[in-house]
């Protein structure tokens, strides 16, 4: 048996003086018979106005596959003793769309799914992305895709449900989805990851044009439910919601603040509030209120009290906003770093909405939407209306 001192002797010696340092917050890992091959780079967002991204590879490293098993199995044990170390690692968000082409990230299978049943009715639809804010929480892996409903080839009011069948909305759902599916014009499907699980949206938006709907309504004129709203939990679909969207139509600065006040009057976080006044601020010092879409959310049997207020029109830009989204992490207690992990690659995209409020578990949250582009990419979005419109 050997001595202490002779395994000491026979472990390798690593010598790191020519070893380079490289940062990478983009990957893709690709096998073949004989080798495993790892790339390493940055996601580098384009520049203002152009759609696409690109993902610059700087490193390229071939691995047999046995040593690639090894890495893997270290990987594995690393991240174990950082979650001993630290407590449990957030869902990394992905920079780029959900179902990266790329290969950037890993997407959750449940997100896949659903993906790829909307991408097998073979219509345009917008996809857009967020990323959500409570106490010490930063959540980045959410998206939400949008069609119109007369995009559908045919077979429009049997091939939707089919996609809630698949996805396992509650039956109760179902029923009720079925039953208003015929007054939507819009249709919406969402997916999100939380602290704690998994998510699947599906909402409906109802008016034949919203907005006609709100130009032949004076201001302050009386509101309307422009979406509703099923969501449920993707692994145990007992979890669920019906949310209520209702629209406010041509309301003024002065009345959407008094109806946020209202909103957080009973809670003592008034620092999401004034964080919502200064985008609304920025909003409204490029395009009037008339460009401003303010709804308020609801949900039965829970204390769920929120807005939505969509900018998209201001032409604002995430990066136009970045004072305001660091008091933001600074008011939810995260950490610069960890926001701008997320946050860099996608600062050039267009800010879309914000959302906040008391949640139905009664927290504080904040959610920031941007960045919604039309798929197939060559295709153009052409509904102003619905574009954008994602709910928390």
């Amino acid at each position: 048996m050997k001595t202490t001192e002779e395994k000491a002797r026979s472990q390798p010696v690593w010598d790191t003086s020519k070893a380079k340092t490289l940062y990478a917050n983009a990957f893709h890992a690709a096998s073949g018979r004989e080798e495993v091959v790892l790339l390493f780079g940055q996601s580098v967002p384009a520049p203002r106005g152009r759609p696409e991204k690109r993902l610059e590879f700087m490193e390229r490293i071939v691995l047999n596959p046995f040593t690639a098993k090894r890495l893997a199995f270290q990987l594995q044990d690393a991240v174990r003793a950082y979650e001993l170390t630290y407590g449990p690692l957030d869902k990394e968000p992905v920079a780029n769309e959900p179902a990266s082409s790329h290969g950037a990230g890993v997407i959750d299978e449940r997100a896949r799914l659903l993906l790829d049943l909307v991408r097998k009715l073979e219509v345009v639809y917008g996809l857009e992305r967020s990323f959500k804010l409570f106490e010490k929480t930063l959540l980045g892996n959410r998206f939400l895709v949008t069609m119109s409903k007369d995009s559908i080839r045919n077979q429009t009011h049997q091939r939707l449900p089919e996609i809630c069948s698949r996805i396992r909305m509650p039956r109760d759902f179902l029923d009720r989805y079925k039953e208003n599916l015929p007054f939507a014009k819009y249709v919406h499907f969402g997916f999100e990851e939380n602290e704690k699980s998994s998510i699947y949206k599906a909402y409906l938006e109802f008016p034949p044009d919203w907005e006609a709907e709100i130009l032949n309504k004076p201001a302050g004129a009386d509101s309307f439910v422009l979406y509703l709203g099923f969501k449920w939990d993707a692994s145990d679909n007992e979890k669920r919601a019906l949310t209520r969207y209702t629209c406010y139509p041509l309301i003024p600065r002065e009345k959407i603040i008094n109806r946020l006040s209202n909103l957080y009057e009973s809670s003592v976080q008034t620092g999401s509030l004034e964080v919502v006044k200064g985008i609304l601020e920025t909003a409204l010092s490029r395009t009037g209120y008339d460009q401003i879409l303010y709804l308020e959310v609801s949900e039965d049997s829970n204390p769920r009290k929120s807005f939505d207020i969509n900018m998209y029109r201001a032409k604002v830009h995430l990066e136009d906003l970045h004072p305001l989204l660091l008091r933001m992490c600074r008011h939810f207690s995260i950490s610069p770093a960890r926001f701008h992990a997320l946050y860099d690659p996608v600062k050039s995209e267009r800010f879309g909405h914000v959302s906040g409020g008391i949640d139905r578990e009664g927290k504080d949250f904040l959610t920031v939407y941007y960045g919604v582009e039309g798929h197939p990419k060559e295709a153009v979005l052409q509904s102003p209306g619905c574009a954008g419109q994602e709910r928390s």
